[in-house]
């Protein structure tokens, strides 16, 4: 309902947003950013590398602390190195930050400054981050590294500090990193000199990481260039976004029930039987293979038993979304 209440939306403009941006603005310096890093990052600021736990590729009984690079301008690497190509992406980028800027409180001055400065400071991550062809190489993405190590390689930004308040005695030993190139340029990218330009780019990032839950034409606008790349000539509707939107935050509520209700208890029984079936026969065939050593055998079946079978949708979602409350008071932005 507040997604399509795009009256209420056009009226708060990106006004919502105002209280992160003026506090993104005011980091007066690095160390002013080490104090407020467990804040900014739960406010989903963008950091000069992205941060996650994920699944331990290797085992998936575990998580592990996943650093990888931060999103670019352009869509790969490979563009920045085409000259008309770049300029023509570029000049793109420009007309639609600019017009999202003209919304944001800063003066006239500020904008032009700030819209430089992301450039010049998306130039520096670029020379560092991986091309989509190295990305295909996914296997080539998972280099656990010593975590003492990763926090030395990243000052000035105090990592290690920021772990410490998450984990507590608990800090992992090693984090995993999907480009060690990037982590271990990172002193050319961010540190004293380039810190302003960090700000800026942060600022205009977030801007464009919140448009969605902001006004129907902020979110219109912050879409611009890369429609205008991909050939989609218009937005979807506004039913259309409001589903997608919310889908994109509540997304396992959602999906249990749109499970529920379309696909039903009764189908999700009868396809987990038939996968129940299908385990069992491949069990029969294995136990009766004369090639395989009895061991081989034992060792083929214990990892058929080791399926999760998950069919349809899940039996539950996270209980974190229980604790969400959304007051009739509230505005879409403050919901998402």
């Amino acid at each position: 309902k507040k997604a399509l209440d795009v009256k209420a939306r056009a009226e708060a403009g990106m006004k919502p947003l105002f209280p992160l941006l003026e506090k993104i603005k005011n980091i007066a310096s690095v160390d002013h950013l080490n104090e407020r890093v467990t804040e900014l990052l739960s406010d989903s600021v963008p950091f000069p590398f992205d941060i996650e736990v994920t699944e331990d590729w290797k085992d998936t009984s575990r998580h592990c602390v996943f650093l990888s690079d931060p999103g670019l301008i352009l869509p790969d690497t490979s563009y920045y190195g085409k000259k008309l190509v770049r300029h023509y992406m570029l000049s793109l980028y420009k007309k639609t930050t600019s017009a999202l800027l003209k919304f944001s409180p800063l003066s006239r001055k500020e904008q032009k400054q700030y819209l430089k400065d992301t450039i010049a400071f998306d130039d520096l991550i670029r020379r560092k981050a991986l091309s989509r062809r190295e990305m295909a190489d996914y296997y080539k993405m998972y280099n656990p590294m010593d975590t003492k190590e990763v926090c030395g390689l990243l000052a000035p930004f105090d990592l290690g500090g920021l772990l410490e308040k998450l984990y507590g005695d608990q800090v992992p030993e090693k984090l995993v990193l999907s480009n060690p190139r990037l982590i271990e340029g990172f002193k050319e990218i961010f540190n004293e000199k380039t810190f302003p330009l960090y700000v800026h780019w942060c600022y205009v990032n977030t801007i464009y990481k919140y448009a969605p839950a902001l006004s129907e034409e902020i979110y219109e606008i912050s879409g611009r260039s890369m429609n205008k790349l991909m050939g989609i000539k218009e937005m979807p509707s506004i039913e259309k976004q409001a589903a997608l939107l919310v889908s994109s935050v509540y997304d396992q509520p959602v999906g249990v029930y749109y499970g529920r209700k379309y696909f039903g208890e009764e189908a999700k029984k009868d396809i987990t039987a038939i996968v129940r079936e299908i385990i069992g026969t491949y069990e029969q065939r294995i136990r009766k293979n004369d090639i395989l050593s009895d061991e081989t055998k034992e060792k083929a079946v214990l990892k058929l038993n080791s399926i999760h079978i998950k069919m349809g949708y899940p039996d539950r979602y996270d209980p974190f979304y229980d604790t969400l409350r959304v007051g009739d008071g509230d505005s879409f932005f403050d919901a998402m």
